[in-house]
């Protein structure tokens, strides 16, 4: 659990120190292009049979308006007691997309990473953390000047390698686990400043 935690608090902070890092590099502007989001998120992982709901962070910064946007994304899905692993994801990429009207749609490309960990059988995948990559897209609405309405919907694609699944810790392990796709939604709001 420990691990766990440390790599947790890793991931927050690589973050939030390329927030900081992007904000000064880049150019200022009359009104700020930095936005936050808070949202629900979903998966199924059919390789570990399990069904996934969480929750998540994103910090963007529109770059090059109207269309490029750099994005982080930060997701957390709880343990339960049914024996489901925990797992993080965080994403850093790009999002390319145009608002006409209060609406906007979108396509992102974010390479990241996946840490399984945590649950009633901590133990149960041989291997921890993955690279992954979320592809997809999505739309948004403004329901205030600074506040928007987000739907993101995609394909997080995860690499397991070599890492295998238990059925109990210390059991024999199953398949080498390889590439798996899961469709992902995402919903949530997101606040400009």
């Amino acid at each position: 659990m420990t691990k766990f935690l440390m790599f947790r608090r890793w991931a927050i902070a690589a973050v939030v120190a390329g927030a900081c890092l992007l904000t000064a590099a880049l150019p200022a502007r009359a009104q700020s292009p930095l936005y936050f989001g808070a949202h629900l998120t979903g998966h199924r992982l059919s390789e570990l049979d399990q069904s996934r709901v969480g929750y998540g962070f994103l910090l963007g910064y529109d770059a090059y308006l109207p269309f490029i946007s750099l994005e982080s994304e930060l997701n957390f899905f709880p343990t339960t007691s049914s024996g489901d692993l925990g797992e993080t994801q965080a994403f850093f990429g790009l999002k390319f997309g145009k608002k006409i009207a209060g609406w906007g749609a979108f396509v992102k490309v974010r390479p990241g990473f996946t840490h399984f960990g945590g649950g009633a059988f901590p133990n149960r995948l041989t291997e921890h953390t993955h690279f992954a990559l979320d592809l997809g897209g999505g739309i948004e609405h403004d329901l205030a000047p600074k506040l928007a309405l987000r739907l993101d919907l995609g394909d997080s694609k995860i690499y397991y390698g070599d890492a295998q699944l238990l059925p109990f810790p210390g059991g024999a392990p199953g398949p080498r686990l390889g590439t798996h796709d899961t469709f992902q939604g995402t919903l949530g709001v997101v606040v400009r400043f």
